[in-house]
């Protein structure tokens, strides 16, 4: 046995792992309660193991093995797995002092209390509130007052006890019986038939208890106290809400006395990746009075359900058939060699269905139990700096993605946990690190069957205690075994899933001894997968150097430096609100450089909660919307993702997609119609892709075609010829090629025609510029002490004297204008503006009013011919520190030409905005444009909006982000118009460079001021 395994079967004879055991629960009146002691952290607790579920025959587990079939339902076609799930008794206390004590007794009375489903968060249920705060940064920001490691005030404490009756199977009779929660938060007594069973810190992982010794024929009542705070609250102190309860599934299982205890599957390939070789470790228990002999078989299925293994061999050396002293566990192990398998990765995942079956004396002895397991082959190594799959080197691109639901906190389901993944997939994202914490057990399942990539990360994050040497908890020896629990219990969950690529020691906990010691154990126990950990740097306990927000200039230090390690970048490109911004020139850096590879972004959803005005109007709730004056909050600061908390999109995901697509275009003769394809996929071809083309002149279609993308393997590049129209050179005119590789096949997350890749290319047609405008009728000015009003036929203009504002444009009998057109250097702040104490205003705020407060020290009205007016304006702004000078032609068609200058102080900080605006009439409720869209972009996020021309109701173009802010840009605009259903509006024309455009239903102080959607 390897150091690793005898560590590990001494805990297969253990009652509990650390901590004491005992038979009855620590009063609340002890010194110091287990919930306060970092030693404490499991009484009665048993050792891990990976998921599995058990079945009476092979035929049953094999029917059972796949993650398409929803995990509820494979629990309940096992005889031996009953679901507790459901509707439970429910009481709420607000702190331990006042909880009621014998609740767990089979005689207490609990006729008034409510129910509650479980799963759930008691606060999405009305008893508490959620609160959120970042991170626990000293007394003001700590949800129980109060930041002291490991002490919890009892006084702030709240407590949820639980009650729930159930009946035994009468087939589980003389089986070992144990109790599983998969998730609760914080801490939890446990009591059975009022006896006690044990205690349980580390919410994201699960809690098993032996109870076989206190289940009784017929019902039995089950009693849990759940403590919303803990001394382990001190090591979860991640970026999210902070909610409890049992929000994860419960079920008790069964087993003879001889039963498979653990196993762990590697699903390697050999040095040429072409050859499946597995080995499999099982630990086979005897819980009975007598020894025992068991047999383990294993069969393994292809990914199309042939048998490709119908008998595994015994490793060498190593027996099939292990005799079991009684209360211990052996280990067997077998080994097979797999010719020509078909490797798992996230392009193609392919997984075999491996069925384990256990044998009472041997081959030919009763069966006792069948277990199945989805499998994949793949390697994963470093070699080189570089970060290797399957031999290949790959690209991380990747999201962080917290457990959160907005009507179930962190109670997530199936669905949704799909729906998670299919936009992930349809928008290219191939990675996500569970962060911060082991997520739900199916989703494993899931990403092995879809395909992503995980980086799992383990429940620790100590961020409000810090990171000074002497104060961190990553240094203190008292707190290295809850490190290394839950280190340990991550690990031996999730180990047998093919999506899990790398592992994760935590997030923000600081570094010293305690996290050598998680690495330590981690290598020892699984050499297969590299391990990562951003606050250890360089350290030798990281083989993945992974900083949060790098620049694009810091990454392109690191690769040209010698780096010893790939460079992964464990968050960027945080995506807080309207963001995203330079997400193309990351990656073109990233492509340049062999160690650069990748990065998840932070994060996936906005963690906001579904919340309805008293007027019934739906709104995102966040920090500071919930509990009394002095709630501890950061506000809406984990509101930081690519969809919002429904899941739908924010306008950054086209950008991500675009960036994160596997498949690059380039020109290769454009005028002869030739583009070249790279395939940037590493381990499918182009097969399963169709290709599509159009032509546009001026944004309206002139050809479409479809074209083949040809059989280009992985990393291979080749040039098609598309068949393009005559393109006459005409003034004004733009043509534009756009080609896009679409599925040719439906796929799990995805129909047939879905686009997985895009480019567009401006033709290289020389367009002659356009003539000038004729002449029109003849103009009239007015000028009185407070405007200059031109007149012409049907329209007329008006300036304002004291601020050189155009504060009237009439046509048609009509007036355009609402609100002066005049200039603007400010714009509504973001979320990433604003986030850091109002950082814009504070560092930018003098460009605010310094429109609105400009001064017109000159004006010259000129008429050089009778169809042409124009009027100058000259003055300063910021105490004269910036010169302005604004000039409008007028000509007699009705158009006018505004340009304006300024001449800003080079002291003065940059300029957030500069450009025009107004208000126009309401009737004019339509957009439409010639430029970039049609989702919302900016100058440093439009990657993923092509040139078209675009049309839509003006509140259709807006997005409601969690908390109002900038929105609805569109850049490169050649032309926009705003008009009514028939066409009559207002027309804004591009000078000589392109402009930015936008329309708004309310102004931009309306944006500055509110603080949800509905406001």
């Amino acid at each position: 046995m390897s150091k690793g395994t005898v560590r590990r079967a001494a805990g297969w004879i253990l009652a509990a792992l650390v901590g004491f055991s005992g038979g009855a629960a620590p009063a609340s009146g002890d010194s110091v309660p287990p919930w306060e002691d970092p030693g404490v952290f499991a009484i009665n607790k048993l050792p891990p193991h990976a998921s599995f579920i058990r079945y009476a025959s092979p035929t049953e587990a094999l029917r059972h093995a796949s993650a398409e079939i929803p995990l509820e339902e494979r629990w309940k076609a096992s005889p031996f797995t009953l679901l507790l799930n459901g509707q439970w008794k429910f009481h709420w206390s607000s702190n331990v002092l006042v909880r009621p004590k014998d609740f767990y007794k089979p005689d207490f009375s609990d006729e008034d209390w409510a129910l509650l489903p479980v799963p759930s968060c008691w606060q999405m249920r009305g008893y508490g509130y959620p609160i959120y705060v970042n991170m626990m940064w000293g007394d003001s920001k700590c949800p129980w007052g109060k930041m002291d490691p490991p002490r919890i005030p009892h006084d702030r404490n709240p407590v949820g006890s639980y009650r729930r009756a159930f009946t035994l199977p009468k087939s589980w009779t003389g089986r070992r019986i144990v109790l599983h929660f998969d998730g609760v938060e914080s801490a939890m007594y446990v009591w059975l038939n009022g006896d006690f069973v044990g205690y349980s810190e580390g919410s994201r992982t699960p809690a098993e208890f032996d109870v076989t010794d206190k289940v009784r024929p017929g019902e039995n009542l089950l009693a849990v106290e759940v403590y919303r705070y803990s001394d382990g609250s001190y090591l979860e102190d991640q970026d999210k809400w902070r909610m409890s309860g049992i929000f994860r599934d419960v079920y008790l299982r069964s087993a003879e006395p001889v039963h498979v205890r653990d196993f762990f599957v590697h699903a390697d390939l050999s040095e040429d990746c072409r050859e499946g070789v597995l080995r499999i470790e099982a630990a086979v228990a005897n819980e009975g009075k007598q020894p025992a002999v068991a047999a383990l078989e294993a069969a393994l299925y292809a990914p199309d359900g042939t048998c490709v293994l119908k008998e595994a061999r015994p490793a060498s050396g190593a027996p099939k058939t292990a005799t079991i002293p009684p209360g211990r566990a052996s280990e067997i192990k077998l080994s097979a060699r797999i010719p020509r398998v078909k490797p798992w990765s996230a392009e193609e995942p392919n997984l075999y269905h491996l069925v384990l079956t256990l044998k009472e004396g041997g081959s030919a002895g009763r069966l006792i139990e069948a277990i199945p397991c989805q499998i994949g082959f793949r390697r994963v190594e470093i070699r080189n700096s570089r970060l290797l799959l399957n031999g290949k080197p790959i690209y991380i691109k990747g999201v962080d993605r917290h457990e959160m639901d907005p009507d179930k906190g962190y109670a997530v389901d199936r669905d949704s946990m799909i729906r998670d993944i299919v936009l992930m997939k349809r928008h290219n994202i191939n990675t996500v690190r569970t962060s911060h914490y082991p997520n739900k057990p199916e989703w494993y399942e899931l990403c092995d069957l879809y395909g992503i990539y995980l980086i799992d990360e383990a429940n620790i994050e100590s961020h409000g205690v810090g990171y000074n040497p002497k104060r961190t908890l990553a240094a203190k020896p008292a707190w290295k075994a809850a490190h290394l629990e839950r280190t340990r219990r991550m690990v031996e969950r999730d180990k047998n899933h093919p999506s899990v690529i790398i592992w994760s020691l935590g997030n923000e906990a600081g570094d010293g001894p305690n996290f050598v010691a998680t690495y330590t154990w981690i290598k020892e126990r699984d050499s297969s997968r590299p391990v990562q950990y951003e606050r250890a740097g360089l350290a030798s306990h990281t083989d993945i150097y992974c900083p949060m927000y790098p620049t694009p200039s810091r990454l392109e230090r690191y690769a040209t430096g010698n780096p010893d390690r790939p460079l992964i970048m464990c968050e960027y490109a945080h995506a807080m609100g309207n963001s995203v911004g330079g997400l193309a020139d990351y990656w073109q850096v990233i492509k340049r450089y062999p160690a650069l590879q990748g990065g998840c972004i932070w994060d996936w959803v906005d963690q906001a909660l579904r919340a309805r005005d008293a007027q019934g109007r739906e709104y995102w709730a966040y920090g500071g919307d919930f509990g009394p004056p002095g709630t501890p909050s950061d506000g809406n600061f984990n509101c930081n993702g690519l969809v919002l908390p429904d899941r739908a999109p924010e306008p950054e995901m086209e950008e991500v997609r675009k960036v994160y697509q596997n498949v690059a275009f380039e020109p290769a003769d454009l005028a002869a119609g030739k583009i070249r394809l790279r395939n940037e996929n590493c381990f499918i071809s182009l097969e399963g892709f169709r290709g599509r083309y159009t032509v546009t002149r001026n944004g309206r279609l002139l050809r479409q075609g479809a074209f083949s993308p040809m059989k280009l393997g992985p990393g291979e590049s080749g040039v098609v010829t598309l068949d393009l129209p005559p393109l006459p050179s005409e003034p004004g005119t733009e043509y534009f090629l756009n080609v896009a590789l679409e599925l040719a096949k439906p796929t799990r997350w995805a129909p047939a025609g879905y686009v997985t890749a895009w480019e567009q290319f401006k033709l290289p047609v020389a367009a002659p510029p356009p003539p000038p405008l004729p002449r029109g009728p003849a103009l009239e000015t007015l000028e009185s002490p407070e405007e200059v009003r031109v007149l012409g036929r049907d329209f007329s203009v008006a300036f304002d004297r004291a601020s050189g504002a155009l504060k009237s444009f009439i046509a048609g009998g009509r007036e355009l204008l609402v609100r002066p057109l005049a200039p603007n250097f400010w714009r509504a702040q973001t979320d990433n503006d604003s986030a850091s104490r109002d950082m814009m205003r504070k560092e930018l705020g003098v460009w605010e009013r310094a429109a609105a407060e400009r001064k017109v020290s000159g004006l010259v009205v000129e008429q050089p011919r009778p169809d042409t007016v124009r009027v100058r304006f000259d003055g300063e702004m910021i105490d004269g520190r910036v010169k302005w000078t604004q000039e409008c032609v007028v000509r007699g068609q009705g158009a006018v030409l505004v340009s304006m200058a300024i001449d800003p102080d080079k002291e003065l900080p940059e300029i957030p905005r500069v450009g025009m605006q107004g208000a126009i009439a309401g009737w004019m409720n339509r957009m439409t444009w010639f430029g970039r869209g049609l989702c919302e972009n900016y100058w440093d996020r439009k990657s993923g909006a092509a040139v078209g021309l675009y049309s839509g109701r003006i509140e259709q173009l807006l997005h409601g982000y969690v908390r109002p802010q900038e929105n609805g840009n569109r850049e490169d605009v050649r032309w926009a118009a705003w008009h009514d259903a028939m066409g009559r509006g207002l027309m804004a024309v591009a000078g000589k460079q392109w402009i930015e455009a936008s329309a708004w239903p309310y102004t931009m102080e309306d944006l500055e001021k509110a603080r949800h959607v509905n406001e």
